[in-house]
């Protein structure tokens, strides 16, 4: 492999972020079948309500509904915080409207935006709020064009919002809207190729979204069809249909780049794969469980945990099973059971790989361990990365509060999720990665190269060794998964991705970015 560093221009104000290297993670085994715990119980029974993890690693629950009796008004306003470390409930104030089947949307800032939903009887909501974690307070924020439930909210690459479809005061709504939070404005965001709600919207890895599935007008009723988003364009464009109307159903981005969607009616047990690369759907193995109004988590390891719902061909059961999709076999396993069955409930991933089921018309919460006890498990941790606007280089850590801090107090960083994971402290077969920080152009660059580090240290004085950052593998064995390795000659910065897709991305369309092979090997 070709290394390659360059000395940059002068430094870029605002592009400095000190390195930090506190280590924090799960033990996660790949073949476990989780366990489940109590998580308390809520201040208030509730589904149809919204989670949403904060930079501190609490979770805001909000609003939903505490029954389905239509002879009285059951929606709430109240707002509660869950916190792992004490895993007990506290109030967080109200909505200043009680609202459910809306959506919330952690922000750059770390605010959260919660837009749209149902009220009592046939209200339909185009007010907005936002929560703010550092006040432990609600304003208001700027009013939707329409309103609007059974819409979806997608945090987009440049840190704006996009919402799309639901059922409106006039049936089911086109238009799409965007939410900018430096102005605290919405704008319209084009119109969707068909009418739907209760769909699923998925942040792809080209920074599209892809919509799927829900609800649309007579006479199809439940859709099939599918279509993608263009932030680049403001665009809509139809793209392939899944082979199974569904609406309920659950969409998750895997590693590699593709989606899978899972459950739904009356897909019932049926999932599809949808491949970004060529717009199309290929059938997936069916779940061990028919099920809709379900979640589907993807876990540090790559799996994705499925829980809950309704199971249509059981007479229309709440479920309390769980089970989990492994992309690397393509198959389900299954993974316990919860307590209590429940649908419209929902589940958020932790930072330390746990995940929280709350809510689903019970009063109770759960937690999912992953882990099976092993003492021989590696304790693993997720490596999150961040595109810096400034710099246009991207910066990588497995330190959770630092993470948490970019997303608070950095704007020009773009949260871009976890690529893969690695270990915190050294184990038989790896090797340290180091980091080191630019204090020319801000730009962060890892090697695995011993003698490269050297040569960085003894040549480049305004490159800084920040330490190890984690460590993984020099070469290839049985559960590790590549992490390749690209210079940008424009800036200096270096580039690291595990999937393939993208990889062939940046070759074919980014001539300026030097392909350098394999860095490492980091853990599937």
């Amino acid at each position: 492999m070709t290394h390659w560093l360059a000395s940059l221009g002068p430094a870029r104000p605002g592009a400095w972020l000190p390195g930090l290297c506190l280590l924090l993670g799960a033990t996660l085994a790949s073949a476990a079948p989780g366990s489940w715990h109590s998580a308390g119980s809520l201040q208030t029974a509730r589904g149809d309500h919204t989670a949403t993890l904060l930079p501190a690693g609490k979770v805001l629950v909000a609003g939903g509904s505490t029954g389905f009796d239509p002879r009285a008004c059951t929606v709430v306003a109240s707002a509660e915080l869950y916190d792992p470390a004490s895993n007990g409930w506290t109030a967080a104030g109200a909505l200043a409207g009680a609202r459910r089947g809306h959506t919330a949307t952690l922000l750059p800032n770390g605010k959260v935006l919660v837009a749209g939903g149902a009220g009592c009887g046939t209200t339909l909501l185009a007010s907005a709020e936002l929560y703010d974690p550092a006040a432990d307070g609600w304003a208001p924020a700027e009013a939707l064009a329409t309103g609007r439930r059974g819409h979806t909210a997608t945090l987009l690459p440049d840190g704006k919002v996009l919402v799309a479809g639901g059922l409106g005061d006039a049936g089911f709504v086109l238009d799409a809207e965007l939410y900018d939070p430096a102005t605290g404005s919405w704008a319209l965001a084009g119109a969707l190729a068909t009418r739907r709600s209760g769909h699923t919207a998925t942040l792809l890895s080209n920074g599209k979204v892809l919509v799927a599935g829900g609800n649309g007008p007579p006479p199809d009723s439940i859709s099939a069809s599918a279509e993608l988003y263009d932030p680049a364009t403001n665009s809509w464009k139809a793209t392939g249909a899944l082979a199974t109307e569904r609406v309920g159903h659950t969409a998750t981005l895997l590693p590699d780049g593709s989606v899978l969607v899972a459950g739904g009616s009356p897909a019932g047990d049926l999932a599809e794969l949808y491949e970004p690369a060529t717009n199309s759907w290929t059938a997936a193995a069916s779940l061990d469980t028919a099920r809709y109004e379900h979640t589907a988590t993807l876990l540090l390891d790559g799996t994705v945990l499925v829980a809950g719902g309704i199971n249509e061909s059981a007479a229309e059961a709440l479920e309390a099973t769980a089970e989990r999709y492994d992309p690397s076999t393509g198959s389900w396993a299954a993974a316990g059971e919860l307590a209590e069955g429940r649908s419209l409930h929902t589940a958020t991933l932790l930072p330390g790989g746990k995940v929280l089921v709350a809510g689903g018309f019970v009063g109770n919460a759960e937690l999912f361990d992953p882990g099976n006890g092993d003492t021989g498990s590696a304790v693993v941790h997720p490596v999150y990365r961040f595109y810096n606007r400034n710099t246009g280089g991207h910066f990588y850590t497995i330190d959770l509060a630092e993470r948490n801090a970019v997303i608070a107090g950095y704007p020009w960083f773009r949260d871009e999720g976890f690529d893969f994971i690695a270990y915190p402290t050294q184990r038989a077969g790896t090797l340290p990665v180091y980091r080191f920080f630019d204090t020319d152009s801000g730009n962060h660059f890892y090697t695995m190269s011993e003698s490269e580090k050297d040569a960085v240290v003894a040549s480049y004085p305004w490159f800084r060794l920040e330490g190890i950052g984690f460590y993984a593998h020099d070469s290839w064995q049985a559960g590790t998964v590549p992490v390749y390795r690209f210079a940008d000659t424009s800036t200096g910065g270096h580039f690291y991705t595990t999937r393939e897709s993208e990889r062939d991305n940046v070759i074919a369309n980014y001539p300026w970015f030097r392909f350098e092979g394999v860095g490492f090997f980091a853990p599937r």
